[in-house]
């Protein structure tokens, strides 16, 4: 009862308190806080214990999610080991440069192979994964 009032009010509460609310959020409350723009409520939601890694997949590759929250995901040192993170990172067209560049050189052959021929994945992206796959870098 009480994770479905504070459903209902949290698109009404402050910034400190979604930030209260996404390091203690219990699992139902996730899919509200995970689509927060801010990424200081980010940041204390990828600290929440109850937060798994499928949640971050589907931040990572929901077409609404802002570069800034993908930029927070990929410095995040929890999370940023996690292969599937990485990949999706780097397979996702808004993500920050810096980001996706620093990424690359950890991908699987295959997986580096699929980002270079994606016609979806920035140039600059494709060009780095060539000069991987060729030995150049």
């Amino acid at each position: 009862m009480a994770e479905n009032y504070l459903h209902e009010k949290a698109t009404n509460l402050t910034l400190g308190e979604k930030m209260s609310l996404a390091r203690m959020a219990p699992r139902p409350l996730i899919p509200l806080l995970r689509s927060e723009s801010d990424p200081k409520v980010i940041v204390e939601l990828l600290r929440n214990p109850n937060l798994i890694e499928d949640d971050i997949l589907t931040m990572i590759n929901h077409q609404l999610t802002p570069s800034v929250v993908l930029a927070t995901i990929g410095r995040d040192y929890k999370w940023k080991v996690r292969y599937p993170i990485r990949l999706a990172l780097v397979r996702n067209g808004r993500t920050p440069l810096p980001v996706a560049l620093g990424f690359l050189s950890g991908l699987r052959k295959p997986d580096l192979k699929a980002v270079a021929s994606s016609p979806k994945t920035p140039e600059l992206i494709r060009r780095a994964a060539d000069r991987i796959l060729s030995g150049e870098y």
